[in-house]
């Protein structure tokens, strides 16, 4: 019995890394032309061997549990921070939601994270964390979230299949400062009703009975076990200011993001349809855990995120991904995010 339940994990683990790796021939569909994602993989793969370094980028795709878990616990202990924070001194309210904001980018990353398989070698815990812990936690059924993200990498800039495509807006002038055109792009979507509903509730409103059940269940012992050991009136703050975090901060960092990854760019092959962020103090707070290389992550996803880096790093020997979008800044300098999303729009 455990031989098969091993083989069946090692099956489900090899179908997940053939469809994210796009080991096959998948195919991007732009407006200009068709590109075969494993052709791209594979000429870089080509490239690295000639130089001898593509086993230093293998030997990276293999989970960095104890890192993983260890920011795992660091996100949780942050929540627990926040909370007595703003619970003990209400005016420091604002650094409360930047803290939780930062938690719910970083638990949002390791729920990714589970759903390449990447945190466990076993493809069963990596689902069995996803869909009982922290999917519940961030609002998300795992399962959802992993056939949504899917064709986020199979089938990435494909219209009508990739669901974080993000049209920018075609009324910037030429006139326009740098800041109003990056307005006219990011404002549509921090207020759109439906993208609002999605970062205060996740999938609450589109999973399956069975999926929104394991939320409501994770989330009615949660809070059962917080008004036992410490107090209802404790219980009712921390659900509030969790509720007020998604709603705000959360929401508008999460925007930023959408944007930065993808936006206003050509579907012409990952690495120009990809941008690798900032690596300063404000990825700490905007792409945290490793998630502002991002280039890398869409070439080699069975790369964990604690060894992102290291992965970006080595491919940086490779000149067509050395010469794509790179940035240093997000909001300031020519090789900025928002000088990005005005010239490639």
């Amino acid at each position: 019995m455990q031989n098969k339940n091993s083989m069946e994990s090692g099956a489900e683990a090899a179908r997940m890394t053939s469809i994210l790796q796009g080991a096959v021939a998948t195919h991007l569909e732009s407006t200009s032309k068709t590109i075969s994602v494993g052709a791209e993989v594979n000429e870089i793969k080509k490239a690295l061997q000639a130089q001898s370094a593509f086993q230093e980028l293998k030997d990276l795709m293999k989970p960095k549990t104890k890192i993983s878990m260890g920011w795992i616990l660091r996100s949780i202990l942050s929540i627990a921070f926040a909370t007595w924070l703003t619970y003990q001194f209400t005016y420091l309210l604002p650094l409360g939601m930047l803290l939780l904001t930062r938690s719910l980018r970083a638990l949002g990353n390791q729920v990714h994270d589970l759903s390449h398989f990447n945190i466990f070698k076993s493809a069963k815990v990596n689902k069995w964390l996803g869909t009982w812990i922290l999917g519940p936690l961030m609002f998300y059924d795992f399962e959802t979230f992993l056939n949504n993200h899917k064709p986020h990498h199979s089938e990435l800039g494909v219209d009508g299949k990739d669901e974080d495509i993000i049209i920018c807006s075609k009324t910037i002038k030429p006139t326009d400062s740098d800041l109003v055109a990056f307005l006219k792009i990011y404002l549509p979507l921090l207020t759109d009703k439906k993208l609002w509903l999605s970062s205060v509730f996740g999938h609450l409103a589109k999973p399956t009975w069975k999926g929104r059940a394991r939320i409501l269940g994770f989330w009615a012992l949660t809070m059962a076990c917080i008004a036992a050991i410490f107090s209802f009136k404790i219980m009712i703050f921390f659900g509030f200011t969790w509720i007020l975090a998604r709603a705000t901060t959360y929401h508008a960092l999460k925007m930023l993001v959408e944007l930065a990854d993808h936006a206003c760019l050509d579907a012409t092959s990952v690495i120009n349809y990809t941008r690798t962020m900032p690596d300063n103090w404000l990825s700490y707070l905007i792409h945290p855990e490793n998630d502002n290389w991002h280039t890398a992550h869409h070439l080699f996803p069975k790369v964990p995120m604690p060894n992102l880096k290291k992965a970006h790093t080595i491919l940086l020997k490779v000149p067509q991904f050395k010469a794509a979008i790179q940035l240093d800044s997000y909001f300031t300098g020519r090789n900025s995010l928002i000088k990005s999303l005005r010239k490639h729009r």
